[in-house]
């Protein structure tokens, strides 16, 4: 079923690649892409602002910083 889904949408794009809108009409690609992205995200790593100063192992942490976390 999803290769007839992908032939009807590939007829639609005469020649040009797919996008994001394509792979969501297509049912068990989306899937596909879905479970990929859960088992590796697209960003590993993200930075958090400090919302309020504060201590952490005798150091200050201060309001309006950005701290780098770690998501895996």
């Amino acid at each position: 079923m999803d290769l007839i889904e992908q032939m009807e949408i590939s007829k639609t794009k005469d020649g040009a690649p797919l996008n994001w809108e394509d792979t969501r009409k297509m049912k068990y690609t989306w899937c596909v892409l879905q479970e990929t992205l859960r088992l590796q995200p697209a960003v590993l790593q993200a930075f958090r602002i400090c919302i309020e100063e504060f201590e952490y192992g005798g150091f200050t942490i201060p309001k309006g910083w950005k701290v780098k976390s770690k998501l895996d």
